[in-house]
This record gives structure tokens, sequence and C-alpha cells, in this order.
């Protein structure tokens, strides 16, 4: 008896909890063109720890030649709405690195 009424207990506290919780809230991935391009050089380089051009040269590395990128792309869309770019996982690997909370870095990216 005393065990159905833990179970029922529990059931319910899981229920309320539920009700209890915030929405989901939909986020907009960062634009990482638009974001990097109002950086200046300096900021850029104290930002990401490294210049533009190395970290241009790092996401050329890292890209997957264009028949394993677009497989990969059309994947992304299908399992989670979208495609996560190369650009944009350097970007929140390099600010993590750099010491970046991952908080900061989950609502700018």
């Amino acid at each position: 008896m005393i065990m159905l009424m833990l179970l029922v207990v529990a059931i319910m506290s899981s229920e309320m909890d539920a009700a209890d919780r915030a929405p989901d809230r939909s986020r907009q991935r960062l634009d990482m063109q638009k974001h990097i391009g109002t950086m200046t050089e300096r900021e850029f380089a104290r930002y990401y720890r490294v210049d533009r051009q190395n970290f241009a040269d790092i996401v050329e590395m890292i890209t997957p030649p264009l028949p394993e990128l677009r497989k990969r792309r059309k994947r992304g869309r299908k399992s989670s709405g979208g495609f996560v770019e190369f650009d944009l996982r350097l970007s929140m690997a390099l600010r993590y690195l750099a010491g970046g909370s991952y908080l900061d870095i989950m609502y700018l990216h």
C-alpha cells in the first residue's frame, strides 16, 4: 500500500513539474558572415585567438569535400531541422577554448 501511494505521489509530482516548465523557445542560428564582418581585425583576434586568415584556413581544412558536405547537410535538415556549418562549429570551439562560458556561447551561437 505504501509503495502504491509513493508511486502516485511520484507521478503527480512529475506531471506538476512538466506543467510548471516554460515553453520551448525558438532560437535563430548565428549568421557568421554578419557576425565577423562587423569586427575589427584586433577584435577578431582577441575574440577567437587567431586572425581571420587562420580562421578561414582552419574552416577549409575541417570542411569535407562537397559530395560529403551535401550528404551531411541533408541529414542535418532531416534530423534536427538544420545543419550547423563548419565555420559556426569552429567559432563555438574556439570561443570555448579561449575561455568563453558555455552560456555565452549558447546565446551567441
